[in-house]
């Protein structure tokens, strides 16, 4: 009985240091993270309320332009959006290869979106306050408009936030757009130079965040190599994007492809294209 405080102690800072790992996780979703994802769904009647309202669970967005090209922004929005807000220290941000997890846990990772009646429970389970997701639509005056919403997970309550609109060019400005939507609904507090930091972006080649998009997506389909080539082909198009190299470098540090694959190629015929004129390359 008198160790009982320093188990409570002990099993807190287990906790904390877990939770870090997860902040700091990478792109591969590993067993560790399916087996959580299992015992999620397992529990699923059992799981208590939301204590934090500070957590946030980025889902993927949807594509609703019909133009299949698009579809690695379903992922690759979010991607940017958590990398961007877990830079903020005042909030928990949950990991994008957990939400992988789970939505492969619920037959729903091969097109990995969530409808609204479900979003509830997806946010639930991952003990997120609020839920973010949104749709990608054909513009009326510019080629795309992307929406997000913000759910409310307790009070299932949605609020749709701003649209931002332009061209697939304009793609890491229109995430720049989403991202302070949301901070500023949530009243998020940012000091100028957190701002200035969030304001950078990820990289200025939708040529490089498309390939990178692409390589994220073979990567939770277990199609390393492929991933791989695509990481390759970010870092060819934008040798700063650190997330690709990242990516590239988890994948050799756990085995998952030969030094053949980590090697850098150049791009191949055109599979992707970005907008004719925009001076931002091919994929």
């Amino acid at each position: 009985m008198k160790h009982k405080p320093f188990f409570r102690f002990l099993c807190t800072i287990t906790l904390w240091f877990y939770s870090i790992a997860i902040v700091q996780a990478g792109q591969v979703v590993t067993s560790d993270q399916r087996d959580w994802a299992k015992q999620a769904l397992a529990q699923e009647a059992n799981l208590g309320t939301i204590e934090s309202s500070q957590s946030v669970a980025v889902l993927y967005f949807h594509n609703k332009t019909n133009q299949q090209r698009l579809n690695a922004l379903q992922k690759g929005l979010a991607l940017m959006l958590i990398t961007d807000l877990s830079k903020i220290d005042t909030i928990f941000v949950v990991e994008r290869i957990r939400i992988q997890a789970l939505l492969d846990e619920m037959d729903i990772g091969e097109s990995g979106l969530v409808d609204p009646a479900t979003a509830p429970k997806v946010g639930k389970l991952l003990k997120a306050y609020y839920v973010v997701n949104g749709d990608i639509h054909d513009g009326s005056i510019e080629p795309l408009e992307i929406g997000s919403h913000l759910l409310d997970v307790p009070f299932k309550t949605v609020t749709n936030l701003p649209l931002t609109a332009g061209s697939l060019e304009d793609l890491f400005r229109m995430e720049k757009d989403l991202l302070f939507n949301i901070v500023e609904q949530l009243n998020i507090y940012v000091t100028p130079a957190q701002k200035k930091e969030l304001e950078m972006p990820l990289s200025l080649s939708s040529a490089a965040l498309l390939a990178l998009f692409l390589g994220i997506d073979y990567s939770d389909k277990g199609m390393y190599s492929d991933a791989a080539e695509m990481y390759n082909r970010a870092i060819t198009e934008d040798p700063g994007l650190k997330l690709a190299q990242d990516s590239l470098q988890e994948l050799n540090n756990m085995g998952l492809v030969s030094s053949e694959d980590i090697s850098r190629v150049e791009p191949e015929p055109e599979e992707i294209a970005v907008e004719s004129g925009s001076g931002w390359g091919t994929v």
